[in-house]
């Protein structure tokens, strides 16, 4: 089913005509009887639509895990559903942005969300809510040092909510290049597929937003798109 990236990354048809082979194969595998249905390829054909991010993923997963008869199959559409459930870019698109408060009083709710040890959701959260719609573009924002900080935290979905804050700013060409790192980082190394699609997403977004800087997101779009389909093709 996979093919190799090109040399600029894996391109939106990639991911499209992937998922698309992976409904049609599922359709077929669904269309036997229950006990000449695999329940290994099933679950790598579920693997394969999250990975790709199929338009009716969610409403295919949501069904198998509440009706096949198979438990493995139910499982596998779970633990995918699962995966997505906390995603930073739901979160991002889900914040409202704030255009009143200023950067300082931001900036000190930050300070405070960072050593309140909260859960990763509500970590992410803050970190939007306190930097959607007024971004931090200078490295005088007294924001950005815990961000910088937040880049280290140990829960992936906190790095990747401090990376896409700072990528998108962009405060500086260094900053820019701590932000990538991290994002690239967790395209290869995530501990789940969500994850990891989560940051290849995001260079793409980057990239786009910040075409001065091509040069560096054309170099990690590139090492991270090639470990990606490496990793997740089996």
């Amino acid at each position: 089913l996979l093919a190799q990236p090109d040399e600029t990354g894996v391109p939106a048809a990639f991911f499209e005509q992937i998922a698309a082979t992976a409904v049609q194969a599922l359709n077929l595998e669904l269309d036997r009887a229950i006990e000449e249905q695999d329940e290994e390829y099933l679950c790598g054909l579920l693997g394969n639509l999250a990975i790709f991010r199929h338009a009716d993923m969610f409403a295919i997963l949501e069904a198998l895990r509440s009706a096949h008869p198979l438990p493995g199959v139910r499982q596998a559409a779970g633990s995918l559903l699962a995966d997505f459930d906390t995603s930073v870019a739901a979160i991002w698109n889900g914040t409202v942005a704030d255009q009143t408060s200023s950067r300082e009083a931001q900036a000190k709710r930050l300070r405070a969300v960072l050593n309140e040890n909260l859960d990763a959701d509500q970590t992410v959260q803050a970190i939007f809510n306190n930097t959607k719609g007024n971004p931090v573009s200078s490295c005088d924002d007294p924001r950005l040092p815990y961000l910088l900080f937040a880049l280290n935290d140990s829960h992936e979905l906190i790095r990747l909510a401090a990376a896409r804050v700072i990528a998108s700013g962009c405060p500086s060409t260094g900053d820019f290049q701590l932000a990538v790192d991290a994002i690239v980082d967790l395209a290869i190394n995530a501990s789940n597929l969500g994850h990891s699609r989560d940051a290849l997403s995001m260079l793409q977004d980057v990239e786009a937003s910040h075409p001065g800087h091509s040069a560096i997101v054309d170099a990690a779009k590139e090492a991270a798109s090639a470990r990606f389909v490496q990793r997740f093709q089996a």
